[in-house]
């Protein structure tokens, strides 16, 4: 009875870390994501500064799936908003901020990893 009751937490034991594996891979791919977005955005005010993607709205209009190991889990999308009012006044008309967002739900949780800068534009 006692070595049944072992191999019954053990197995419960390893199905949580598993588990817990998962929702971290998922949580590093998300990271990635939202960053590399972000990343995209600022080469993006760079390169092309009056490009549409950097003016205020929501984008894409259909949020892109969120994929892990081909399993869409998801959505990314990012939006453009005027810069805070915490920004000089002297400043802010030339600002945005960005902010890549990707959710997903692991288990009947919603979870999100959200990034945000501002960017300076034309």
């Amino acid at each position: 009875m006692i070595a049944v009751l072992a191999v019954v937490g053990l197995a419960y034991t390893f199905g949580l870390g598993r588990a817990l594996i998962d929702r971290f891979e998922q949580e590093r791919v998300a990271d990635a994501l939202a960053r590399s977005r972000i990343e995209y955005l600022v080469s993006l005010s760079q390169t092309q500064p009056n490009s549409d993607s950097l003016q205020v709205g929501i984008y894409p209009a259909v949020p892109n799936p969120f994929v892990v190991n081909g399993v869409p889990l998801g959505t990314e999308s990012w939006h453009v908003d005027p810069a805070p009012a915490s920004v000089p006044s002297s400043i802010r008309p030339h600002m945005v901020q960005v902010t890549a967002v990707v959710a997903w739900e692991s288990s009947g949780v919603p979870d999100s990893v959200t990034y945000s800068r501002l960017l300076s534009t034309p």
